[in-house]
């Protein structure tokens, strides 16, 4: 039997303990004003393991189509693509969030043998990494 200290990742410890010292004097929010560097932060928000796509995702299904879409044309823009399908254009059996999860898609396509240009797999595939994302720690700012 291994102890867990053995196999845990301690980037989880050190976040946690990081999320208690950047809210450590709240309300005032001193530690975190330190570090952003912003005397006049207010209603900072901390989240550990955010999944803001995954969750943003399942809040919206089955209704996906213009979050998916927006976020494609961002992927679009950013790897500077041209050959692409945006999400909604997709075949069904893609597209249904009933069937496939959008970090499936490249996979799916290739089992039902429907063909994605080379832009379109950097596409899904970036998409899918975005799916998987999961910052330690997310630190949220308003002005």
């Amino acid at each position: 039997m291994h102890k867990y200290s053995e196999y845990n990742r301690e980037e989880r410890n050190l976040c946690a303990h990081l999320f208690r010292l950047l809210l450590m004097d709240h309300p005032d929010y001193g530690p975190l004003k330190e570090f952003t560097g912003d005397p006049e932060l207010e209603n900072p928000r901390l989240y550990t393991e955010a999944a803001l796509l995954r969750d943003a995702y399942q809040v919206r299904k089955p209704a996906v189509n213009a979050l998916i879409d927006e976020v494609c044309r961002i992927i679009i823009k950013q790897e500077d693509l041209s050959e692409c399908r945006l999400y909604s254009e997709l075949p069904d059996v893609l597209k249904d969030p009933g069937r496939t999860h959008p970090k499936q898609i490249r996979d799916k396509a290739d089992k039902a043998g429907i063909s994605l240009t080379e832009d379109e797999g950097i596409l899904f595939a970036s998409l899918q990494g975005m799916f998987n994302a999961k910052p330690d720690l997310m630190v949220c700012l308003r002005k």
